[in-house]
């Protein structure tokens, strides 16, 4: 009498089926152990994104915190993204398309008269502001002294 050849081929796909059990179990492990971070993409020039603006003060060994909600000014046109640099109250301001739009913006504009106000319409109190700008991006910094001004001004240099 003759053998069937299910039982050996049930027996074949159980191991098939448990080593690839194993390899997702492997391959899931050390996913999970690896602590890489996605890398951030490189912007073109004049087109830096908020991403770029954070990595370039975290490379000035500057300690960033990304806040939310936003701030507006009419004198700079475009809403600002709160974030905290150090402990010190930092609003980015990114211009679309490329850096002209910026230069046009802040050319002739003083720290000092740079209105912001929340998206509810209340003041936003700016003890000495500074206003720093590269690129497509302009910053205004709420005090701080002039050690930190300097790094987020070399950290916007950093920007393409």
């Amino acid at each position: 009498m003759r053998r069937s050849p299910r039982p050996l081929l049930s027996w074949l796909f159980l191991a098939l089926s448990v080593g690839l059990f194993a390899a997702g179990a492997v391959l899931y492990i050390q996913g999970r152990e690896a602590e890489d971070e996605a890398e951030i993409p490189i912007a073109a020039p004049g087109k830096n994104e908020l991403i770029h603006v954070v990595a370039a003060l975290e490379a000035e060994d500057l300690e960033v915190e990304t806040l939310s909600g936003a701030v507006r000014s009419l004198m700079l046109e475009v809403p600002g993204q709160p974030l905290t640099v150090d402990g010190v109250q930092l609003y980015v301001f990114i211009y679309q398309p490329d850096a002209n739009a910026q230069e046009e913006v802040t050319l002739d504009i003083e720290p000092n008269d740079v209105d912001l106000e929340t998206v509810a319409g209340d003041p936003v109190t700016a003890e000495n502001p500074r206003l720093l700008t590269d690129s497509n991006v302009a910053v205004v910094l709420i005090g701080g002294d002039d050690a930190l001004a300097e790094k987020v001004a070399a950290a916007l240099k950093r920007l393409p």
